[in-house]
């Protein structure tokens, strides 16, 4: 497999402040979820949600837990492939 290069815009402390002010985000403010499916399973965790407002809010350690199992690498494709 070729390597490719890799492109770093961010420094490591952007990126880290960037990663903070995130948590803080969906810990404090959460995200709006209009399906309650989606809700109860977020509920069940570990997610705090407010099912009057459709909000869902995200302790650290939940998000951590999902960043550990998203995958590591992944491939950007155009929705045109003409522009890639």
């Amino acid at each position: 497999m070729k390597s490719r290069p890799k492109l770093e815009i961010l420094t490591n402390e952007e990126v880290y402040e960037i990663h903070q002010t995130s948590l803080q985000i969906l810990n404090r403010i959460g995200i709006k979820i209009p399906d309650i499916s989606l809700l109860k399973k977020l509920d069940s965790m570990g997610a705090i949600v407010d099912y009057r407002k459709n909000v869902a809010k995200f302790p650290e350690y939940l998000v951590m837990e999902m960043v550990k199992k998203a995958k590591k690498r992944f491939t950007i494709y155009a929705r045109n492939p003409k522009k890639i």
